[in-house]
């Protein structure tokens, strides 16, 4: 207690209240300085992380294919625009791990060929299904429209259910390599297979082409994927064009122009754009599609995993805690 002693009695000195911080003001620089530190920390171990990555990509080609495609995939997903790495030098490394991945020879063929043998594994079981009396009889029994049409397609869906997550999983992957053979296989993928005597699949193998097409391609038919059924028919007509070598396209972050035999030449680009001329019209000339980096920062901090999550706030209240504390301390002391 601050006061003034006369004789033996001691009159205490009023408190002058205007000079301390409220308890808003308190907790307001508390959580600034603490999420400062996490920050900070938090940008450190990012860029330690990146370099040991870095590294470790230079270092793939001494890995067998089938790892060296492995260890790729890996550091793709991992620095993804989507990812929780929130530094500029990410998507250095990223690119430089989507070079690795291209330069691979028929390094497609390892996403498409586990997608082959999930086709044929779950359509041999959704056949011998078919077969059993007990199946049809169920299949019967569920009414044709309105609630039953719902039924029986979450029953044809369950049934293919394996597939999907394989094809969600390497059609996804595709969506990460910039390159010819990426577009070549993501365009097969688009189509309704035709497989008689079977009961297709439902539209995820299309549906998830079309999403990673979305995010390889900067000048496509769709430039922000909002999940809707309805752009897989844009993107199959983009595909049936540049099929038939009546457009060009570009990957994000590339100025080259490209049809599925690699970088066009003039040539090719003048008979292309002569043929159509709309196509030498383009909203982002420099290749590189604004939304794919603009909230680069806002989308790491959404995708981040609820336990990381959970310790940056359990981090952040911890040191507002004791700042606080240490702050009262101060005005009281």
């Amino acid at each position: 207690m601050f006061g003034l002693v006369i004789g033996s009695v001691t009159v205490a000195e009023p408190i002058d209240r205007s000079t301390m911080l409220t308890d808003a003001e308190v907790d307001a620089k508390a959580r600034k300085w603490g999420e400062e530190v996490v920050q900070e920390d938090g940008a450190r171990a990012q860029h330690e992380s990146l370099a040991k990555l870095r590294q470790s990509i230079w270092n793939s080609d001494q890995l067998p294919v089938s790892a060296r495609i492995e260890y790729l995939s890996m550091a793709l997903s991992k620095i993804s625009r989507f990812s929780m790495y929130q530094v500029a030098e990410r998507i250095e490394i990223y690119e430089v791990a989507q070079e690795k991945m291209g330069s691979i020879p028929s390094h497609t063929n390892y996403f498409t060929d586990k997608i082959e043998k999930s086709w044929k594994t779950n359509a041999e079981r959704v056949r011998k299904w078919e077969s059993l009396p007990e199946w049809q009889a169920a299949m019967n029994k569920i009414p044709p429209n309105g609630e039953g049409s719902m039924s029986r397609f979450n029953l044809l869906n369950s049934m293919w259910e394996d597939y999907d997550e394989v094809c969600s999983e390497n059609l996804g992957m595709l969506g990460h390599i910039p390159s010819k053979e990426s577009v070549l296989a993501l365009g097969r993928y688009l189509q309704k297979r035709d497989e008689p005597g079977i009961i297709q699949h439902s539209r995820e193998t299309a549906f998830v082409a079309a999403k990673s097409l979305t995010e390889l391609i900067s000048d496509g038919p769709i430039q922000t994927w909002q999940a809707d059924g309805e752009d897989i028919p844009k993107w199959q007509q983009w595909f049936d064009e540049v099929k038939a070598g009546k457009r060009i396209f570009r990957f994000v972050g590339s100025d080259v122009d490209y049809t599925l035999d690699g970088p066009a030449d003039a040539r090719t680009l003048e008979r292309i754009r002569n043929k159509n001329s709309s196509n030498s019209s383009r909203p982002h000339p420099s290749g590189r599609r604004e939304h794919a980096i603009a909230s680069e920062k806002e989308v790491g901090l959404n995708k981040m995993g609820p336990v990381l999550r959970g310790g940056l706030i359990a981090a952040i209240l911890l040191c507002s805690a004791a700042l606080a504390f240490f702050l009262k301390c101060r005005n009281v002391a």
